[in-house]
């Protein structure tokens, strides 16, 4: 039955609607078909098209060369000798990694994206000579897999984590601080094991939390979107509490995100990137809840929800959905980086990276800021809520630089 259809329907219909691993095992079940259906250019038209369905085209990419050079591809034994993969399998755990990541790898797409607007990245030299980027005197992106890297990853941390640690992490730095991401020691053999295991980027303390702890789901009472991967895990925002009997023990959880990739873009949009307020407003909170519940599809924005404890509250009492809408940054060809921060508690602050271009005693907000204010608007002004926050705000201009 398989031979009667034409190879050219299988590949263009069939081959198309199938997972990466049932692909791998038409591969291998049937040979004289599967070889000739599942190809390793197949895996690469494959490749092409999630990363322009990611918007990631140019942010993170394969090595398209590998295994074409002096025939390497045709020399088995060759590559067995090297420990270096067929191009096949090359492609092949590439895809597997791109299904595995899902939707956290659009989140690390713009977090790459907002971290070169930001100038975080250090030039691809010896660490001790990392220095932030100046401007574009040198291409960091795209970010690209190796062959090494990507048949060398084992199964320590997941694979969102994995990326961010091995090939991210050391290449940013905030303030002359690197961003790395490093393990937590622990204090003692039953914190080893009773614990989660705690990590740190730069002062951020963070955690994975346990499988039954379901304080991550955005969705226990509100409308946010949940998102549980196990590729892209939940992360709880942490901070020690010496008060408490046995030191380094307890610790109290401030935000809990619904994916590490979340994490990293909102840490990134709220503390490293320096982006600076221009209107900062308390409102009514039902007033907002428009924006808090508005689906983004990333044309004109794309939203990042977690879930934020309020200081006036106790321990372990998390009750605050907090949304950050990205509304410039995230494209190709975004030179600025701007975005709106809003809470169910009535919270809504506009900031971004775009310098004013006049003065702020004689000038509205939309002739200092021509390139975020009319993105800011047009988000606002889908939502409803355009007059509720630019009417009356409190324009923060001259005292706010940053976070």
């Amino acid at each position: 039955m398989a031979y009667s259809v034409p190879v050219e329907v299988w590949r263009t219909r069939v081959v198309a609607c199938l997972s990466i691993a049932d692909v791998a095992s038409l591969r291998n079940t049937c040979r004289a078909l599967g070889t000739s259906l599942v190809t390793a250019e197949v895996l690469l038209g494959r490749i092409d098209a999630f990363l322009d369905h990611k918007l990631l085209c140019g942010v993170i990419d394969i090595d398209r060369r590998y295994g074409l050079v002096c025939g390497f591809n045709l020399i088995p034994w060759a590559r067995r000798m090297c420990g270096r993969p067929s191009r096949f399998s090359y492609f092949l755990r590439w895809c597997l990694f791109l299904e595995q990541g899902g939707t956290g790898w659009r989140t690390m797409g713009v977090f790459l994206r907002i971290a070169v607007i930001s100038r975080l990245f250090c030039p691809a030299r010896p660490r001790w000579f990392c220095q932030p980027t100046t401007g574009a005197d040198e291409k960091v992106l795209p970010i690209v897999l190796s062959a090494q890297t990507v048949m060398a990853s084992e199964k320590v941390l997941p694979l969102m984590m994995a990326f961010y640690s091995s090939l991210i992490g050391h290449r940013l730095r905030y303030k002359g601080d690197s961003l790395a991401m490093r393990q937590k020691q622990k204090a003692s053999p039953f914190e080893a094991c009773c614990t989660p295991t705690e990590y740190l980027i730069q002062r951020e303390h963070f955690r994975v939390p346990w499988r039954d702890d379901h304080s991550w789901d955005l969705n226990a009472d509100s409308s946010a979107d949940s998102h549980s991967n196990e590729h892209d895990p939940a992360i709880q925002d942490i901070r020690e509490c010496p008060y408490f009997d046995y030191p380094n023990s307890r610790c109290d959880v401030l935000n809990v995100f619904p994916s590490f990739s979340a994490f990293l873009l909102c840490k990134l949009l709220l503390r490293w990137s320096g982006h600076k307020a221009i209107l900062h407003r308390l409102t009514d909170g039902s007033r907002l809840r428009p924006l808090l519940d508005a689906d983004f599809t990333g044309e004109d924005g794309i939203a990042v929800d977690y879930r934020s404890k309020p200081p006036s509250l106790g321990y372990g009492t998390l009750r605050q959905h907090c949304r950050i809408v990205i509304v410039s940054g995230f494209r190709s060809h975004d030179t600025v980086a701007a975005h709106i921060e809003t809470d169910s508690y009535g919270l809504v602050r506009l900031t971004t990276t775009e310098p004013p271009a006049a003065d702020a005693s004689s000038s509205s907000l939309d002739a200092r800021f021509p390139v975020s204010m009319p993105l800011f608007r047009q988000v606002l002004r889908r939502v409803g809520v355009e007059r509720d926050v630019m009417d009356g705000g409190l324009g923060l201009v001259d005292s706010l630089h940053g976070r």
